[in-house]
């Protein structure tokens, strides 16, 4: 809770100091009811996301600095909290669900990660008030999982494969 508070008044501070500076109006410092609520609301969202033990250490970082790119979507588009299907929430979800494919043997050289590395940096460097972005974003990514799935299957398969001829083979042998 005390997190959660003080993660909230760090938000509030930023985002009334750049309505200021985007506006230029010192009303900024007072944020609606409805803008606060909005803050918070996203705060818990990434306090339930950041505090889940399943997602791994080397995640964290990573879908820690979608705080702010997701609150301005929050803000720009009121369906966010409304539709589970926003495009959004769904790329975050799918980056968060992601971290159960990571390779945990070798996190420097597992490609899942450096993907969720290349769609956070492509949020955070070019995201703009374009929503329809993370409709590409999530596309994208979901395809990329599509085929990571499906490659892992098949080495899976193959090595399954390769492990029953050698034990058809050593049973042939013994007997």
């Amino acid at each position: 809770p005390d997190d959660t508070q003080n993660s909230f008044h760090k938000l509030k501070t930023m985002i009334a100091r750049e309505i200021k500076n985007q506006h230029g109006c010192t009303a900024g410092e007072n944020i609606a009811k409805k803008e606060a609520d909005i803050i918070k609301v996203v705060c818990l969202l990434f306090d339930f996301i950041l505090n889940d033990p399943c997602l791994p250490g080397t995640l964290k970082p990573l879908i820690a600095r979608l705080h702010i790119p997701l609150l301005k979507v929050a803000f720009l588009d009121r369906t966010f909290f409304a539709i589970k299907t926003h495009p959004a929430r769904q790329l975050l979800n799918e980056l968060a669900c992601a971290g159960n494919d990571l390779d945990k043997s070798r996190p420097g050289e597992d490609t899942v990660l450096q993907m969720i590395a290349v769609v956070v940096n492509t949020i955070t460097s070019e995201f703009n008030e374009n929503i329809d972005f993370f409709e590409h974003l999530l596309s994208e990514f979901s395809e990329f999982m599509k085929q990571e799935r499906e490659s892992n299957q098949l080495v899976e398969n193959t090595l399954e494969n390769a492990k029953d001829r050698v034990a058809e083979e050593i049973h042939r042998r013994i007997t």
